[in-house]
């Protein structure tokens, strides 16, 4: 995933949450969904398109209190997986009484917390819309702080907002094409550091000069076009 460049979006949640059916959703597969605990007990990813940007989006272990002790280790060591993410999407019952998502949504992110993640920037998926009554009222009782959607993944209702979203949250990406001198050690660690957050679309070596064409956030365009020979740089369709 480093390797080309590609950005890792996490679902993430207590168990029961629908996680299984908003990623088969999302990806038109066909993970087992199921009410009882467990169901999802390793790490599922998949590559997606939210908004034609490329993506891999990973089904991970609901989250659930009281977890037996010998379960412990296993089960951290699975969320681990989350610590690679550039996007959590933590998704929570909504059709459940206002304290119980309160109560479920904080043990989510403290979990989080737990193993590092509490860094990464975090969607709230409310799913399960189709089950609630007066949806803007219930979710001012909640007093969220972090960005959320609410969705019903089983109806496929406001996927479009969660994907508008997603893709507000990721950043703005653009496709770029540029020349630059092979022989400019001092362009070499930024070169490095747009490889490294890019997806790569070609690399060539040609007489000391490096041909690249990168699909790449805009911050990182930027800084593409100071390392280029001039004229050389050009993003589609502008």
């Amino acid at each position: 995933r480093e390797k080309y460049g590609i950005p890792t979006i996490s679902l993430v949640g207590y168990t029961n949450a629908r996680k299984s059916t908003l990623f088969n959703a999302l990806t038109s597969e066909s993970v087992p969904v199921d009410n009882r605990l467990f169901t999802t007990l390793s790490t599922t990813i998949r590559l997606v398109k939210i908004r034609g940007r490329r993506a891999f989006l990973s089904d991970t272990v609901g989250f659930i209190k009281n977890l037996p002790s010998m379960l412990i280790d296993a089960f951290h060591s699975t969320l681990s997986e989350i610590l690679f993410s550039d996007l959590i999407l933590l998704v929570a019952d909504f059709s459940e009484p206002v304290d119980v998502v309160k109560e479920k949504l904080v043990y989510s992110l403290e979990t989080l917390g737990s193993i590092g993640a509490h860094s990464i920037p975090t969607l709230i998926v409310l799913n399960k819309i189709d089950l609630v009554s007066d949806a803007e009222r219930k979710v001012e009782k909640l007093g969220l702080t972090l960005p959320y959607v609410m969705i019903s993944a089983l109806y496929r209702t406001n996927l479009d907002l969660l994907e508008q979203a997603i893709a507000s949250m990721m950043g703005d990406y653009v496709v770029a094409t540029a020349k630059i001198d092979g022989s400019d050690e001092s362009s070499a660690k930024v070169l490095s550091e747009i490889c490294k957050k890019s997806n790569i679309l070609e690399l060539k070596y040609e007489d000391g000069f490096i041909n690249l064409k990168v699909e790449t956030p805009n911050y990182l365009a930027e800084k593409l076009k100071r390392l280029s020979l001039v004229k050389s740089f050009r993003v589609e369709g502008s």
